[in-house]
């Protein structure tokens, strides 16, 4: 089951018990549905079925970790209740209720690595991942977790270890591995590839992982991803330029203008892609993908001045303003090598627009800076 039906489900379950708790006049507990919680914490450690206790651990989830005693009561039946579906709502619950329900960290620790229900482990993962503490502990269970036999579990510890960020820095070798291995579906090693990119791990290890999976023939969602954590690297990603052109030319529109926009992170370095970026500007129609190539010749830099004619026309005749302004600003990142735009970047100056105007007086400056 996704993440999303996960949650779907999960607010379902909570409409059953009528909604938010309500504050007795009485007294201080708080109730739901017309019960009190400790007539739900009764229900969920003692009810006769399956049904009675999986309403009171969805009620005890309404009510939150401010009643004493939630929290503990969850946790129990997250990890003794017989019935696997108690089991998942009391897990849901805790999920619901996040970093308070703190005290419940071992126990979701032992039951993402030893119950015996798939749903209950995955739900397990994103609680650890909301909990956001206890790193030292839960990153190895985590870690763990990405070679569960269940994909959802895997995909789920992957995405809860990038909410660790650097403090999950450990689990890198089996965030690559999880990235690289085709076995798992595209939301593990998607998910896998931002824990990565999270991590502040070493980019010599890292991107080499990511160019190789964006070089795959795999699902376009999965690559775009990839392509995303990529352009996090800038720089340190130009060992990405040689995958990353071929699907400039050739891939799917949305792929495409990733790459694109991977390649301006890169900046100097991803020179190589000019001619292919000329042609974008050249024959393209698409306005972000002809945008996109525009600011990446822009933050290539001077080594894109062959792009100066096309850079060019299209600030004399675009008729999308984002395009022409765009084209005008690239043409100043260029600096001095742009001179032959002096005259088009003049005319500009008295366009009836102020963003063109503004636009064309400061790249003007960059091109032919005062002695």
């Amino acid at each position: 089951m996704s993440h999303r039906l996960l949650a779907l489900a999960l607010a379902a379950l909570f409409l059953l018990v009528a909604g938010a708790p309500s504050q007795s006049r009485a007294q201080d507990e708080p109730t739901v549905a017309g019960k009190k919680a400790s007539a739900w914490l009764e229900a969920l450690q003692k009810g006769e079925t399956a049904k009675a206790r999986r309403t009171g651990a969805i009620a005890l989830g309404v009510i939150g970790a401010k009643q004493p005693g939630v929290v503990d009561a969850l946790a129990q039946a997250m990890r003794k209740d017989p019935a696997p579906e108690v089991r998942q709502a009391a897990v849901q619950s805790l999920r619901a209720i996040g970093p308070e329900a703190i005290d419940a960290l071992e126990k979701l620790i032992d039951a993402l690595k030893e119950d015996r229900d798939d749903t209950v482990r995955q739900v397990a993962a994103v609680a650890l991942g909301r909990l956001g503490k206890s790193a030292d502990t839960v990153v190895p269970a985590l870690t763990a977790a990405l070679k569960d036999k269940h994909a959802g579990t895997r995909s789920a510890a992957a995405e809860a270890l990038g909410q660790y960020a650097k403090d999950a820095r450990d689990a890198v070798p089996a965030l690559i591995e999880a990235l690289s291995d085709k076995n798992n579906d595209r939301f593990t090693r998607a998910y896998a590839a931002i824990a990565l990119s999270r991590t502040g791990g070493d980019a010599d290890v890292i991107v080499p992982a990511l160019a190789k999976v964006l070089a795959e023939n795999t699902a376009v969602e999965l690559r775009e991803v990839v392509a995303d954590v990529l352009a996090q690297f800038g720089p340190n990603a130009a060992e990405a330029v040689p995958v990353l052109l071929p699907l400039v030319k050739d891939a799917p529109i949305g792929l495409r203008r990733k790459a694109v926009v991977a390649l301006g992170k890169i900046g100097p370095e991803a020179r190589t892609a000019v001619p292919a970026l000329r042609e974008i500007v050249t024959k393209e129609s698409e306005k972000l993908l002809v945008c996109f190539a525009i600011r990446t010749l822009g933050s290539i830099g001077k080594d894109a001045r062959d792009a100066v004619p096309e850079l060019i026309a299209r600030t004399k005749s675009d008729q999308i303003l984002e395009v022409r302004l765009a084209a005008i600003e690239e043409l100043g990142r260029i600096g001095p090598d742009a001179k032959e735009a002096v005259g088009v970047l003049t005319v500009a100056q008295k366009d009836g627009r102020a963003e063109i105007r503004d636009a064309a007086t400061e790249a003007l400056k960059r091109i032919q800076p005062m002695p």
